[in-house]
């Protein structure tokens, strides 16, 4: 395939899923860019669609079948020559099992075979043969220049009850760090000013590389990296969250003081069935320790409602939970059955109303601890990032927020440019959102 052949071919993307889906799909796009493809984000134009999915649960499922449907109907247009699937849907079901269910697809890619998306394309249209090759360090980001996603491990050895993660991802497999830190300068070069640190287990970096955790040794590595203000750590499971990462977060100008630490449940029963290996009593340990060394950090977390013999009085010790320590952000999701994992085979599963009425209760119960939360915030001053500007409205987020997840902060009368750092003062707040005006 020429280079001019190249150009004329344009790739569109969709993607699905969580951050670490993102950062795959942002190597994706640099592959496709590298060797000459037009990117176009209109899929009508598309010579050829990846479709990066997700298929952790039955609802991501149905929505990453449901684009790769909406992608093949474009088939019916002749600029569409080739389709491809990556992502975790093809990790978790077979080929065979795909191609029967959705034969529009032409290139089915497994990601742990370490297949580039860009070769097995190529091959499918016949124009070039070039070896496989691994995904290339660099990106193209697909959030604001000034922070960016990084993967610093992949897989998961936790093996929860509900979780297919395991098996779709593999093992849990950490980066090297020289790898994980050549990524990091280049997204500093490229304006990244803020680098989120993402694994299913951030807290457990390095127990494959040496035996032991070395996640402080990388955050270490990272806070001297030029250009990086703000370090941030999602998904840290609370029997990991040692005394020595508190105190690091602790005593860092770099890494915020913000943790993701998904809970999932706080009844010991619950927790035992799901496999998660920490009790109650240890989570409420993890967070007092989190807030006596910052009081100021923000802990966002997550909750599986309507797991297999959840009973009205784990619901009422859940909204107990909520109201005791009042975490910051968080997400409340329904338990999703899924076949081939051991949650499947418990005894107990719920109807979907009863999940609906308890999903209901609790985050009506969130929503009023985030209203006083927010209350808390008003007439203090913020450092934040713009993060977008509309109609010389900025949207941005501070220490205390991820961006786009968590609640937004608004400032009007805006002249800077998205990627600035700006001082604000909380002058109001709007349910989960907060009001800020520019303080020179």
């Amino acid at each position: 395939m020429s280079t001019m052949d190249k150009e004329k071919l344009k790739v569109g993307f969709v993607s699905l899923g969580c951050d670490k889906n993102r950062v795959d799909l942002e190597k994706i796009i640099f592959d496709f860019k590298k060797a000459g493809f037009e990117i176009t984000n209109d899929e009508s134009q598309a010579n050829i669609i990846v479709v990066n999915t997700c298929g952790f649960i039955s609802d991501a499922k149905r929505e990453s079948i449901n684009a790769i449907i909406h992608a093949g109907a474009l088939k019916g247009n002749k600029a569409l020559k080739c389709l491809a699937v990556c992502g975790c849907l093809v990790n978790n079901m077979t080929e065979i099992e795909l191609k029967h269910e959705i034969p529009e697809v032409d290139v089915w890619v497994n990601i742990l075979s370490k297949k580039s998306v860009l070769s097995c394309v190529q091959n499918f249209l016949e124009k070039t043969k070039q070896k496989n090759k691994k995904f290339s360090s660099s990106r193209v980001l697909t959030t604001p220049k000034h922070y960016a996603y990084l993967k610093i491990a992949d897989g998961c050895n936790n093996f929860c009850t509900y979780c297919l993660i395991p098996k779709i991802k593999g093992q849990f497999k950490s980066e090297k760090p020289s790898k994980i830190l050549k990524e990091a300068k280049i997204l500093a070069k490229s304006g990244a000013k803020e680098l989120i640190l993402v694994a299913q287990d951030v807290t457990k970096y390095g127990t494959d590389l040496n035996g032991k955790a070395n996640i402080i040794s990388l955050l270490s590595s990272l806070e001297k990296i030029k250009g990086i203000e703000k370090i941030r750590l999602l998904y840290c499971y609370p029997d990991s969250v040692s005394d020595e990462l508190i105190e690091k977060m602790k005593n860092s100008k770099k890494i915020c003081h913000y943790i993701d630490m998904p809970l999932q449940q706080v009844s010991d029963d619950v927790l035992k069935r799901m496999n998660r290996h920490t009790t109650k009593q240890q989570i409420e340990s993890t967070i007092k320790k989190l807030k006596e060394a910052m009081p100021n950090i923000s802990i966002r977390t997550t909750f599986i409602i309507g797991f297999p013999g959840e009973t009205e009085k784990d619901v009422g010790n859940l909204c107990a939970f909520l109201k005791k320590h009042k975490l910051t952000n968080v997400g409340f999701f329904k338990y999703s059955r899924e076949k081939n994992t051991p949650a499947d085979l418990l005894a107990g599963h719920l109807s979907e109303k009863v999940k609906n009425e308890r999903l209901k209760k609790v985050r009506n119960v969130q929503s009023q601890i985030i209203e006083a939360n927010n209350k808390k915030k008003l007439n203090k001053t913020f450092e934040v990032f713009v993060d977008d500007v509309q109609n010389k409205t900025a949207i941005c987020h501070g220490e205390f927020e991820m961006p786009g997840i968590d609640g937004i902060i608004f400032v009007d009368n805006f002249a800077g440019k998205i990627g600035d750092r700006i001082t604000v003062k909380i002058v109001a707040t709007e349910k989960q959102n907060l009001i800020g005006k520019i303080v020179k």
